[in-house]
C-alpha cells in the first residue's frame, strides 16, 4: 500500500444468492489499478455447479450458450491471487462473494490486505442515504451496473478515484482525526488515504472547534418574524389570487420546473386553502393521487405566513413526505417566492448529543470505550461518525445511511439526546447543541415541518418542570396524511406500565447507584437523612408489591385455576371488559394495583421533594453527575406518576362512568432468543382512550385560528359526502359544535385511470380463512395466481398481504419459481429496515416485493418498476386488535353499528391507500389484481368499489384467466390463444 492512488487489485465477482449467507459465483474479474488508471485485467467464468439463472443472463445481456469453458472455484481463486501478486485487494464489501470465492484457495488472504469500497464511501460521503454500489455508480458516475464482472471492476476503479477526491474535500482537522482513529483500529484504509501519518495527540478529538461557528439563530423568546413590510391588509386579501397565479402554467414555479404541469385540481385546492386561512376556518380536503397537494397547501400557506406573521406548522406521518417537503418543495418555493426561512423539526431523540459524543471520544482516548461495538472496532465507529458530524448541519441521526447505522449496532442511537440526560443551560455544549439549534431555527421560520408524533406530544402542555416543548407558538396548522391522525393520537394518549419499567424506575431512584446515593452527602443527616431512609423503604415496598402483582396476582386473575398458563409464544393482546374486571377473581389484583399506584404516587412526590432540597443545598460549582441527577429526577417522577395513572385508570370501578372512557388490555412480552419470555412471564398493562376526538378538539384544534387537513383517502361510506367518519373520529364534529366553520372539499385525481389502469377481480378463489387446516390450501391458491400475474408483467409487482406469516409463506414458495424466470423476489423482513427493502425493490426493475400493512401506503415507485399491485386480502384489521374491537363494541353499545361505522371504514381507507400505490405519475400505467372474492360477493363490496379512483375499470376473471388478462392489457394488439 505504498502508493496512495494505485497499486492495488480490484476484485469483482458476479454471483447469485443461494441459501442465506451462500453465494453461487458465475464470473470473476481482477483489475490492476494504479495512479487512477487500469494497468491490466483478468476475468474468467466460474463453474457455479448449476445453470445460470435467467435473470442473470438477461441483466448481463448474455445467452446460456455464451458461457463456454469455465474455471472451478479453486482454480479461479488461485488465478486471481496470482494475478494480484500480493497487492491489496479492493472489494465493495467484505461480506460479498469476492472473499467467499477467495476462501476456496489454500492460502488465506490477510484481513489487513482487504479494502472495502463501502467504508471509503462512509468516510468520504457520509451524508449519502444509500452507499450501495448501484447508488454510488448512479450518483457519482451516472452509470448503471452492467452485471459483467470486468466492467463493474472498472466502475469500482472510477468510484475509488471519485471517493478519494471527496475525502480530500473534508477539513484537514477531520482527516487527521479520522486517520488517527483508523491507525488505532488497524484499518487497512489508514496507509492508503492521503493525510498525515502516525497517531495524533489526543487520538479521538470531539472536533468541537469545527462546530464553533454554529451559533444559535436567536433566543426563542424573540419569537417568529412578524409580517413582512409592505404586506398589509390589501396584500393579505390577495393571497388566493396570488396562489392561483403562482400555480399557473406560465408562473414562476413553471419556469423553475421543466416538467411542471398546471393542474386545475391543484389550483382549486390552493384557493380553498388560502380562503380557509384568511377566514379562520377549518378545511378538510381529500386530494387524489397526482393533484399535487403539497404545493397546493404550501404556496398559500407561505403567502399567508408572510402577511400574518404567524408561522405555518406542517405535520406529516411518513419520513418520505417530510424530506420531500424540506428538501424539494420548500427550496423551490423559496426561489419562486423570494427567500424565506423554513425548517425541519424532529423529536429530541433524533439529534446527536454533543456532550455524549465528547464523553465517548474521551473514553476512547483513555482506552476505555463506554459504547463497545462488535462488528466494527470502537475506533472505526469513531472514524465513520466523526466524518459524518463534521459534514452535518443538523446533527439529525437519520441522515446516517441505513447500512452504516446497522454496522454501528445502535451506537448512534445511544449518543442521541434524551430528556433525562440533558443538562440544559448548564451544558457546556449548549451554544452548539443540535436540539437548541433546531429549536432556534424553528422559532425564526415561516414554515416548520414536523411529524404527527411530535405534534401530538406537544399539545395540551405548557412550559413547566418536566415539559420538553420544542415547537414555537403557532395558530395555523396543516395536517398532511391526515388519515393517520386518530391512530397516532391514540398512541400518544395510551397509558402502559410493566414490571420491568416499575423496577427500573425504583432502582434508578433508590438503588445503590441511584439518585438517593448521589444526593446523600449533600443532604446530610438529621431529618433529611431519615427522609432518604424512608424513600428507600418506600421503593422496597413498591418493588415487592410490584413483583407480587405482576408475577402472581395479575396472571392468576387472567388465567383462573384450571386455566392454561401462558405459553412463551403467546403474545396476542388480551382485552378486558367491564364484565371481566367485575369477576371476584380480580379483587386481589385490584387491591394490589390501587396500593401500588399510591406507593408510586408517593415515590414520585418524594423524588421531587428530595431533588428540590438537594438543589437548594448544592454549592455553585457542582459536578456533572449531580447536575444530571436533578434532571433525571424530574423525568423519573413523571414516569412514576404515569405508571400510577396507568394502574389507576386500568382498575377504575367497572360500574363508574369514567370506566367506559378507556379500553384495557394486557400483552405478554415476546419470547427471547432462548424461547423464554423477556423479563419472565409478567404481562404489560395498556389503557387507550375509546375516542380521541374530544382531546384533539379541545387540546389542538380549538386553540388554533385555522387548520387544513388533507390526504388522498379521507372519505369512507357515510354521510356528508363520505367525510362523516373522519370528522367524527378526529374531533372536527366537536369543532363545528363549538361554532367554528369546517369546510369540505373533494378533488379527484387528474390521472387517466380509465385508459391507463385496470382492476382485475378474481372470482373463483376461496375466501380468506383463519382455519389452520384450510389455510395451507388457501395460500397455495394465492401463490398460484400471484405467480401468473407476476410472470405476465415480468416482475414489477407489489403483493400486499396482511400478515408476516403470509409474507414468509409466499416468499418460500415463489422465490425459487420466480428466479428461474429471471425475477428477483424481495420481502418485507423484521431483520431489515423497510426503507432498505423498498430501495432494493425500487432499484431492481424486474422484481417483486411481498409486504404487509407498512407498505400499503407511503410507497412511491413511479414508472415500470411497479406495474401491478396484487391485493391478496381486503385489509380488515385483525379482530383481536383491542383498540379496534373495543371501539366497535362501544359503538354497538350506543346503537351505531360499530362494524359499519368504524370497522368497515378503516378497511376501506387502507384499501384506497393500497390501490394508490399503482399510479404515481401521469405517465404510469398498470393493473390492480384483487384475489379476495369478497370484493365481488359480499354486500359491503359496494363500499370498496366506491373507493376506487374515478374511471378505473373493473373486470371479473377466473384465476386461470388472470395472466392472459394482464398480458392483454399491456399488449392490446397481441392476439390471445385461440385467435380471439
Amino acid at each position: 500500500m505504498k502508493d496512495r492512488r494505485g497499486g492495488l487489485c480490484i476484485l469483482r465477482v458476479i454471483a447469485a444468492e443461494g441459501d442465506p449467507g451462500e453465494f453461487i459465483p458465475f464470473e470473476a474479474a481482477a483489475l490492476m489499478w494504479q495512479e487512477g488508471e487500469e494497468v491490466k485485467a483478468f476475468s474468467c467464468p466460474v463453474d457455479p455447479g448449476c445453470l445460470p439463472p435467467a435473470w442473470l443472463l438477461r441483466r448481463s445481456g448474455r445467452k446460456e450458450e455464451d458461457s463456454g469453458p469455465t474455471y472451478s472455484r479453486r482454480e479461479a481463486a488461485g488465478e486471481i491471487l496470482r494475478f494480484a501478486g500480493g497487492r491489496p485487494l479492493l472489494v465493495y464489501h467484505r461480506g460479498g462473494p469476492e472473499l467467499t470465492l477467495l476462501g476456496e484457495a489454500r492460502k488465506p488472504v490477510p484481513p489487513d490486505m482487504v479494502l472495502e469500497l463501502r467504508q471509503l464511501a462512509w468516510l468520504a460521503l457520509p451524508y449519502l442515504r444509500d452507499h450501495s454500489m448501484g447508488t454510488l455508480a448512479s450518483s457519482l458516475l451516472g452509470e448503471e451496473l452492467p452485471w459483467r464482472a470486468l466492467e463493474e471492476a472498472r466502475i469500482m476503479g472510477r468510484l475509488l478515484d471519485r471517493l478519494l477526491d471527496a475525502w480530500m474535500e473534508a477539513p484537514s482537522r477531520v482527516r487527521a482525526a479520522v486517520k488517527s482513529a483508523l491507525h488505532e483500529a488497524r484499518n487497512p484504509w489508514y496507509p492508503f488515504l492521503p493525510g498525515p501519518r502516525g497517531r495524533s495527540p489526543g487520538a479521538f478529538p470531539d472536533l468541537a472547534e469545527l462546530l464553533a461557528g454554529m451559533e444559535l439563530y436567536s433566543s426563542r423568546e424573540g419569537g417568529p418574524p412578524g409580517p413582512e413590510e409592505g404586506r398589509g391588509e390589501d396584500q393579505s386579501v390577495a393571497v388566493a389570487e396570488r396562489a392561483w397565479e403562482l400555480l399557473s402554467g406560465d408562473g414562476p414555479l413553471a419556469s423553475l420546473h421543466s416538467a411542471y404541469e398546471p393542474r386545475p385540481q391543484q389550483r382549486e385546492m390552493a384557493r380553498a386553502v388560502a380562503e380557509a386561512l384568511e377566514d379562520s376556518a377549518f378545511l378538510v380536503v381529500e386530494a387524489g393521487t397526482g393533484v399535487g397537494k403539497s404545493l397546493a397547501y404550501l404556496v398559500p400557506g407561505v403567502l399567508h405566513a408572510r402577511t400574518s406573521g404567524s408561522p405555518l406548522i406542517v405535520s406529516t406521518y411518513t419520513r418520505n413526505l417530510q424530506e420531500q417537503l424540506y428538501h424539494r418543495d420548500l427550496p423551490i418555493l423559496s426561489r419562486a417566492l423570494g427567500s424565506f426561512d423554513y425548517s425541519l423539526l424532529k423529536g429530541r431523540s433524533n439529534y446527536l448529543c454533543l456532550r455524549k459524543w465528547s464523553e465517548w471520544c474521551a473514553s476512547l482516548s483513555r482506552g476505555e470505550p463506554v459504547l463497545p461495538l462488535y462488528g466494527l472496532t470502537p475506533a472505526e465507529g469513531y472514524a465513520f461518525l466523526a466524518s459524518w458530524i463534521a459534514r452535518s448541519p443538523a446533527g439529525d441521526l437519520e441522515e446516517i445511511s441505513i447500512d452504516l447505522r446497522l454496522a454501528l449496532e445502535g451506537t448512534a442511537e445511544r449518543l442521541a439526546s434524551q430528556p433525562e440526560d440533558c443538562l440544559r443551560s448548564r451544558c457546556p455544549f449548549q451554544g452548539r447543541c443540535f436540539v437548541e439549534r433546531a429549536r432556534a431555527r424553528a422559532a425564526e421560520s415561516r414554515v416548520v415541518v414536523v411529524n404527527h408524533a411530535l405534534l401530538l406530544s406537544q399539545i395540551g402542555t405548557s412550559e413547566g418542570v418536566t415539559s420538553d416543548l420544542i415547537l414555537p407558538p403557532y395558530r395555523y396548522l396543516v395536517v398532511d396524511e391526515a388519515h393517520h391522525l386518530e391512530e397516532v393520537a391514540t398512541q400518544a394518549f395510551t397509558l402502559s406500565f410493566s414490571l420491568g419499567e416499575c423496577l427500573h424506575l425504583l432502582e434508578e431512584g433508590a438503588g445503590k447507584r441511584g439518585l438517593a446515593s448521589i444526593w446523600e452527602g449533600r443532604l446530610g443527616g438529621g431529618g433529611e437523612g431519615k427522609e432518604l431512609s424512608r424513600y428507600r423503604e418506600l421503593a422496597e415496598r413498591a418493588a415487592s408489591l410490584a413483583e407480587e402483582f405482576f408475577q402472581h396476582s395479575l396472571p392468576s386473575a387472567l388465567e383462573p385455576p384450571g386455566g392454561q398458563p401462558p405459553r412463551a409464544q403467546d403474545t396476542e393482546p388480551r382485552r378486558l371488559t367491564a364484565g371481566d374486571l367485575s369477576l371476584p377473581r380480580w379483587e386481589k389484583a385490584r387491591g394490589e394495583a390501587e396500593e401500588l399506584a399510591e406507593l408510586l404516587d408517593s415515590f414520585a412526590s418524594a423524588t421531587v421533594r428530595l431533588k428540590d432540597r438537594a438543589s437548594s443545598a448544592a454549592s455553585g460549582d457542582e459536578d456533572q453527575e449531580f447536575i444530571l441527577s436533578l434532571r433525571r429526577a424530574e423525568v423519573l417522577a413523571e414516569k412514576a406518576w404515569t405508571g400510577a395513572s396507568a394502574l389507576s385508570v386500568f382498575f377504575l370501578p367497572p360500574q363508574s362512568d369514567d370506566f367506559s372512557l378507556h379500553l384495557r388490555w394486557v400483552e405478554y412480552p415476546p419470547p427471547a432468543a432462548d424461547g423464554e419470555k423477556e423479563g419472565g412471564a409478567a404481562p404489560r398493562l395498556y389503557c387507550a382512550p375509546v375516542s380521541v376526538a374530544e382531546s384533539l378538539a379541545d387540546l389542538l384544534f380549538l386553540r388554533l385560528d385555522s387548520a387544513i387537513l388533507t390526504s388522498a383517502s379521507l372519505r369512507a361510506p357515510g354521510e356528508r359526502q363520505g367525510f362523516s367518519f373522519f370528522l367524527r373520529r378526529t374531533g372536527l364534529e366537536r369543532v363545528e359544535e363549538s361554532g367554528r366553520e369546517v369546510r369540505l372539499l373533494t378533488l379527484d385525481s387528474p390521472f387517466d385511470y380509465a385508459h391507463r389502469s385496470l382492476l382485475l377481480a378474481v372470482n373463483d378463489l376461496p375466501e380468506p380463512t383463519a382455519d389452520p387446516v384450510l389455510s395451507g390450501s388457501y395460500l397455495e391458491e394465492i401463490c398460484r395466481v400471484c405467480e401468473e400475474v407476476i410472470r405476465a408483467v415480468g416482475g414489477r409487482s407489489l403483493v400486499l398481504l396482511t400478515s408476516h406469516y403470509q409474507v414468509g409463506y409466499l416468499h418460500r414458495r415463489l422465490k425459487p419459481r420466480l428466479e428461474r424466470e429471471g425475477i428477483a423476489c424481495h420481502r418485507q423482513s423484521r431483520e431489515l429496515p423497510n426503507a432498505l427493502v423498498l430501495e432494493r425493490f425500487r432499484e431492481d426493475r424486474d422484481s417483486v416485493l411481498l409486504a404487509t400493512e407498512a407498505f400499503w401506503e407511503g410507497v412511491d415507485v413511479p414508472g415500470e418498476s411497479l406495474s401491478a399491485v396484487i391485493v391478496a386480502k381486503l385489509p380488515f384489521r385483525h379482530p383481536g386488535d383491542p383498540v379496534v374491537a373495543g371501539r366497535v363494541e362501544e359503538l354497538d353499545r350506543r346503537g351505531r353499528n360499530g362494524w359499519r361505522s368504524y370497522y368497515l371504514p378503516l378497511a376501506v381507507t387502507l384499501f384506497r391507500q393500497g390501490i394508490g400505490r399503482l399510479m404515481r405519475r401521469s405517465t404510469d400505467r398498470g393493473v390492480v389484481v384483487i384475489l379476495d372474492p369478497r370484493f365481488l360477493k359480499r354486500s359491503y363490496s359496494r363500499a370498496f368499489r366506491a373507493a376506487l379512483p374515478p374511471g378505473m375499470r373493473v373486470e371479473e376473471v377466473r384465476g386461470e384467466e388472470v395472466g392472459e388478462a394482464v398480458r392483454r392489457f399491456f399488449h392490446p394488439s397481441r392476439e390471445s390463444p385461440g385467435g380471439e
